[in-house]
Formats: structure tokens, sequence, C-alpha cells
């Protein structure tokens, strides 16, 4: 487990460093009330009080998604994927209704691009292509599908919904809704078909090409209800007023996309994802367990992709919390590739000198702190430093560390280690363990 925590840190760090709905029922116009600022539990004035005040965080987050949280969800879903499998009903409706839809869709005939080459000794090289565009949309994928006596009873309906019951005979319907405008988005090409044909001196390939789209909605709704409670409700919306024309291109169009996943009691958040040409993006994610957050992230950066010659991107900021008692905070002030790259130059380094010089010229760029209790003092610091390998005295490496007031510091490895985090590692493991076991069964019977 010491490890499974330096591997943790080592993935959190480098993203903090480098990265450049429906409203919830709660206070004032709809939103949650805010979680007060937390007053601090236990003093953080020395490294080893903080390293409590670190453990005693992540307990309390690993108590709040204990795995008994989930044992009813875990059990319903465990009865629906073993009583509604492929060996109890017959889903052969599904598969004509799923048939029919495809067939439905419209290929409608874009345009043809010819190459063509001839050589001097008379051969002639030919490729013609037929380009056609596809449209796929949730509102061409809509019906009511009722489970009785071992097969699937389909009926029209405006929207895509699956009705079965659960061990207990409470009807369960898992159904996909959406509403509002649409917009075109273009995914990419497939090729629908390709032959060849070779007549003395001219070789010929044909190909039929599609530009597939997919019509967005500005509301996609994802419920599961069991008799009439909702057990899980998925709501994304994306704001499509800014878009141009009746395409929707994602490296020149303005846009603003948030989602909420709600489920017993949990809630995962992501608000207000903005993108802008010239003007860069930002998120914000959190989650909850009732009204109390347990983790949010905000992140920004000026990224511009409009154009062909993106590379990379700037005043790149974060800021990570964990149930308000903990805080990383930091900035890159330059551009994220051109870190990259310093950083890349330093592993072909020669010496022990130009490569610690260039770790330096990396931490020159970022600055990444460490909180307790919203703080406006860090209390640590975040670094890169140069190790050498052990076993081959003419290699280095870099790595993390954290470096606090005193100015002593530690690899990420050498701090988070089993002796000072025993109780957490236990607890981790644990809950491992437990979430293992929980949808063991589950899993189980998906893959059956």
């Amino acid at each position: 487990m010491k490890k499974f925590f330096y591997s943790l840190m080592a993935l959190v760090l480098p993203v903090a460093m480098f990265i450049s709905c429906e409203k919830p029922i709660g206070g004032e116009n709809g939103y949650p009330t805010p979680d007060p600022v937390p007053v601090p539990v236990m003093p953080v004035e020395t490294p080893e009080q903080q390293k409590k005040a670190l453990e005693q965080t992540a307990l309390d987050f690993v108590d709040a998604v204990a795995a008994a949280n989930f044992e009813e969800v875990a059990g319903l879903a465990e009865y629906l994927a073993q009583e509604y499998s492929e060996e109890n009903y017959d889903y052969e409706s599904v598969g004509d209704w799923a048939d029919d839809c495809y067939d439905a869709l419209t290929r409608t005939f874009q345009n043809t691009e010819t190459e063509k080459e001839t050589y001097d000794w008379g051969y002639t090289w030919i490729v013609r292509t037929d380009y056609y565009s596809i449209v796929y949309a949730a509102a061409d994928f809509t019906g009511k599908f009722e489970a009785k006596n071992g097969s699937w009873k389909y009926s029209e309906a405006d929207d895509l919904s699956f009705h079965v019951k659960d061990a207990q005979g409470k009807p369960c319907v898992l159904r996909l809704t959406t509403s509002g405008k649409t917009k075109k988005v273009f995914m990419g090409r497939v090729e629908e078909e390709y032959f060849n044909s070779y007549d003395g001196y001219v070789d010929s390939t044909f190909c039929e090409m599609n530009n597939v789209y997919i019509q967005v909605p500005e509301v996609v709704t994802v419920t599961l209800q069991q008799d009439g409670e909702y057990i899980a409700k998925a709501v994304l919306k994306a704001d499509l007023s800014s878009m141009k024309g009746d395409e929707f291109d994602l490296r020149k169009d303005k846009y603003n996309v948030t989602a909420t996943v709600e489920f017993n009691g949990y809630a995962v958040s992501l608000e207000n994802f903005k993108y802008a040409p010239e003007q860069g993006t930002s998120v914000a994610a959190n989650f909850k367990k009732g009204q109390k957050t347990l983790l949010s992230a905000k992140a920004s950066a000026d990224l511009d992709v409009s154009n062909e010659d993106f590379y990379g991107s700037e005043n790149n900021k974060v800021e990570i919390d964990v149930m308000g008692s903990v805080q990383i905070k930091g900035n890159m002030s330059g551009d994220i590739v051109e870190a990259y790259e310093v950083l890349e130059e330093a592993f072909d380094a020669e010496s022990e000198k130009l490569f610690k010089n260039q770790v330096e010229k990396v931490n020159g760029l970022m600055n990444l702190n460490l909180y307790f209790y919203n703080s406006s003092k860090p209390s640590a610091k975040f670094e890169l430093r140069a190790f050498v390998d052990d076993e081959y005295e003419d290699e280095w490496y870099a790595q993390p560390v954290i470096v606090f007031e005193d100015e002593t510091s530690y690899s990420l490895e050498q701090y988070f280690n089993e002796e000072d985090f025993k109780k957490l590692i236990k607890a981790v493991e644990r809950l491992g363990e437990d979430y293992e076991d929980l949808f063991e069964d589950v899993a189980d019977s998906l893959d059956s």
C-alpha cells in the first residue's frame, strides 16, 4: 500500500502541475447551501501534526464512501442482472428494433474525390472516394420495452425505456429522454466499402466513406426508478446558444456543458465546463454526500484549439479540496509543452549539474502548495527534485517532493510511509475489499 499512496500522489501532482443539470434542491435559488468554512480540529504547525491531519481527513473520506452505503443498490443490480439475463429472456425483439433504427437513419451523398497519377511507363493509379453523411440522434431510438414471460414486448413511445420488476415485484424503469434544441457534431469518418480492380496498366481503388455526425440535444436525462422512487439520475446539459450555424465545430465554437449524476444520496457534478476560442477553458467538479462536499476541483488554462497550430496552454491553474480540510492549489505560468520539453532535456543531460539546472527551470514555472482548513498561508509546497539512481550512479531522475517551512523535504514515497499512515493504509485496503465483495456477484452476473 505504500506504493499505492506514492502512485496516487505521483498521478495527482503532475496533473496539478501540468494542467496548465438540473439544480440540486438546496439553498437560495435552488442551489445547495455552501458548506461552512471548517474550523481547524487539530493543530497543523509541524510536519508531524500535518501528517495526522492528512491521515484524519483521508479516514473521514473513506468512512463517507463506505461500501455499506451501496448494499441496497448492489443487491438490486445483482438481481436484475441475473433475472433478466439472456438465459432467461429472449432479446431478439430488442435486436430487431435496433436494426430497424439503424436502417432508418438517413445516409446522404456529399461529394466524390478522385486522385489519379500516370507514370512514364504507362501505369495509371486511381483512387476514387465517395463521401456520405450519416447522422445519429437519440430521438431516432425510441420505444417502450416491457419484460413479460421471458421476452421483451415492444410498443411505440416518445422516449426509450425498459420496464422490469425487482425481487419483491416492484416496478423498475430505466429511461432515457432528450429535450431542447439540437446541434450536429462531427465525430469522424468510417469506411463503408472498399474494393480494388486491376485492368492491365490501370489500378483502381474505390472507397465509400461515411462522415459520422451526432445530433447533440440541449438536455439528456437518464433515470432508474424503483417503485416510483429515483435510485439514480444523470442529467447532461449543453448550452447551444453560442454555437454558430447548423453544425457545431468543437475547435471553433464556444460552449458550456454541465452534468450531474445522483445516486443513493451521493452526487457527482461537472459544473460549467467552458471553452471559448482565444479565451481559454475552465472546469469545476465536485463529489457530495447529501449537502457535504467530499471532494471538489477547479482548473483553468489559456487554451486555444481553434487553429491547426495549437501547441500547449499557458496560465494553468488548479485547486483541489478534500473534505474542506486539505487543499492543494497552484499554477503554472508557462506553457505545459515547454515544461515537458525542459524536463525531457533534463533526462538527456550528461551531467548532474545540467540535469539539476533543467529540473530547477521546471520548478521556476510552477507554484503548487498544500493548505489546511482553507488557510491563506501554505503549510508546504511541492517541487521536483533530482535523485540519482541507486543502481546506476550516472543516471538521474526527477520526483515530486514535499517541502515544509523549515526547508525539510521528503519524497512522496518517504512521506506517505507505512509506519506513519498505518491506520489509513489498513482502512483503504479494507474499503477495496468491501467493494470487491459487494460487486463481485454483480460483475459475475454481467459477465455471464
